[in-house]
C-alpha cells in the first residue's frame, strides 16, 4: 500500500523514528516497510526507533498488555522502543460476551455494549476499522473512570516482559505527569504533544526538560484534523505565517524547514508527517543551518496558544 511505501521512501531519506498508533490503523503497513528494509539490508532492527501507542478504550490493567502484543503483532516486530498511553483519559467500552482488546483486530462484526451511567446503550454492529470514539445517545463520548495512574502500572510490566524498551505519555499536561512519577517505579521518558509555532507550549516543556523528559511534538505545521471529536473551529496553519515566510527566505528554506528547525532549536523532537517523497527529503534537511536568537525569538512571538487536537468535550 501507500504507507508502505511512503515509510520505505523515509527510511531511504534517511528516517529512523516512525511514530505509529493502534488508533492510526497503519501498524501493519509500517511495520511491513520496516522489515522489508532490514531483509534488504538497508537498516538493522537497533538502527530504527519505532514507536506505538495504548488507545483510550484499553485503558484497562488487565488488558494493557494484549493490547501491545495486537500491536506487535501487527507491526511483526518482537518489541517496540517506546510505547506511549495516547491521552490521559480512557473511554469505557465493555462487550456483551466479555472485553475483547483487539478492537481493530478482530475480522468479523460483533455487538458493542456501551454504558454510560450504568444504562447500557447497545451501539449498531461494529466492524473492524472503526475509529475507538464510543458515543452515547446524545453523540457525546463516553469517559471510562479508569484512572491512568493505574493504567501506568501495567504500562511497566510491558518493560519488564521486553515487549518495549522504553514507556511513556502523550497530551499529558503537568500535573497529569506529576501524578504519574509519584507512583512510577519505571519512569516515562517521553511526553508527546501538538507543538507548533501557535501552541509552542513554553511551560510545559520546561517542566518535562526539568524531569528529564522528552518532549516529541506532532502536527508541527498545524493545520485541521480529521478527526471530529478533535476538531475545536478554525485550525491554525503556522505554514501559511507571512512572518515565517521573512524567515524562510532569510535563510533560503521553507517554511516547513524553519518550523523543524525552530522546533528542534528548542530541544523538541518533531514529528512531521508527509507522504510525498519531495518533502520527505525537505523535511530531513535542516541540520545544515541555525537559527539566530532574533529568530528565534520572533518565532516564539507568534504563539497564541491555539490547539488543533482538542476533545472538545474534555
Amino acid at each position: 500500500g501507500e504507507m508502505k511505501q511512503v515509510v520505505k521512501d523515509a527510511i531511504d531519506a534517511g528516517y529512523r523514528h516512525f511514530d505509529t498508533a493502534l488508533f492510526y490503523r497503519n501498524e501493519k503497513e509500517v511495520g511491513a516497510a520496516i522489515r522489508a528494509k532490514i531483509a534488504d539490508g538497508t537498516i538493522t532492527r537497533n538502527q530504527v526507533f519505532v514507536t506505538t501507542k495504548l488507545w483510550n478504550t484499553h485503558h484497562r490493567p488487565d488488558v494493557v498488555v494484549p493490547t501491545l502484543k495486537t500491536s506487535l503483532e501487527n507491526l511483526g516486530l518482537e518489541y517496540v522502543d517506546l510505547y506511549l498511553i495516547h491521552w490521559p483519559f480512557g473511554f469505557k467500552v465493555s462487550f456483551k460476551y466479555g472485553y475483547f482488546h483487539g478492537l481493530f483486530t478482530r475480522p468479523n462484526a460483533f455487538r458493542l455494549c456501551r454504558q454510560t451511567e450504568g444504562n447500557p446503550l447497545y451501539a449498531s454492529d461494529m466492524q473492524e476499522g472503526d475509529n475507538g470514539l464510543p458515543e452515547d445517545a446524545a453523540h457525546k463520548l463516553i469517559y471510562s473512570d479508569v484512572d491512568y495512574v493505574d493504567t501506568w502500572k501495567t504500562m511497566e510490566d510491558c518493560v519488564r516482559l521486553r515487549l518495549t524498551k522504553s514507556i511513556g505519555l502523550s497530551n499529558f499536561n503537568s500535573k497529569q505527569i506529576q501524578r504519574v512519577l509519584d507512583v512510577a517505579t519505571i519512569k516515562p521518558v517521553v511526553n508527546q504533544i501538538e507543538c507548533h509555532p501557535y501552541l509552542n507550549q513554553t511551560k510545559l516543556i520546561k517542566f518535562c526538560k526539568e524531569k528529564g523528559i522528552v518532549v516529541t511534538g506532532y502536527s508541527p505545521f498545524g493545520g485541521p484534523t480529521s478527526i471530529a471529536p478533535l476538531h475545536k473551529g478554525e485550525s491554525p496553519e503556522p505554514l501559511k505565517d507571512p512572518k515565517i515566510k521573512e524567515v524562510a527566505d532569510k535563510y533560503g528554506k521553507t517554511t516547513a524547514q524553519i518550523i523543524l528547525r525552530y522546533l528542534i532549536q528548542h530541544g523538541i523532537v518533531p514529528i512531521p508527517k508527509s507522504s510525498n517523497k519531495n518533502r520527505l527529503q525537505e523535511n530531513i534537511d535542516i541540520f545544515n543551518f541555525e537559527l539566530v536568537p532574533e529568530d528565534v525569538a520572533a518565532m516564539d512571538a507568534l504563539n497564541r496558544n491555539k490547539r488543533i487536537c482538542d476533545f472538545i468535550q474534555y
